[in-house]
């Protein structure tokens, strides 16, 4: 079984040093993908939604961004789905806001 890691935002009290998945043994999911994106762009969700809406040209909003990025035991939660990673990534890239 393959896991991918990346960057999450913090572990909470128990570490409060370290915040990146690796050392704590966490899968990485589009979820925390998307969020780690927009922090490291220090963007809205307001301006996520519209920089995913502009990339793809179909109509995004940041309620959709907020269920994307709700706790999974939330009714409101959704999932996040790949094309949403891939096309803000594509769209911060362009604009330079990410490398």
């Amino acid at each position: 079984m393959n896991f991918y890691y990346a960057p999450i935002f913090s572990m909470g009290p128990a570490c409060n040093i370290c915040t990146c998945a690796i050392h704590h043994d966490q899968t990485v999911t589009n979820r925390n993908q998307l969020a780690a994106l927009i922090e490291q762009a220090n963007i809205t969700r307001a301006q996520t939604a519209q920089y995913i809406a502009e990339e793809t040209k179909r109509p995004c909003s940041w309620r959709t961004v907020q269920a994307w990025l709700a706790d999974p035991e939330l009714d409101s939660s959704r999932t996040c789905p790949d094309w949403a990673i891939t096309n803000l990534s594509a769209h911060l890239k362009r604009l330079k806001i990410i490398d």
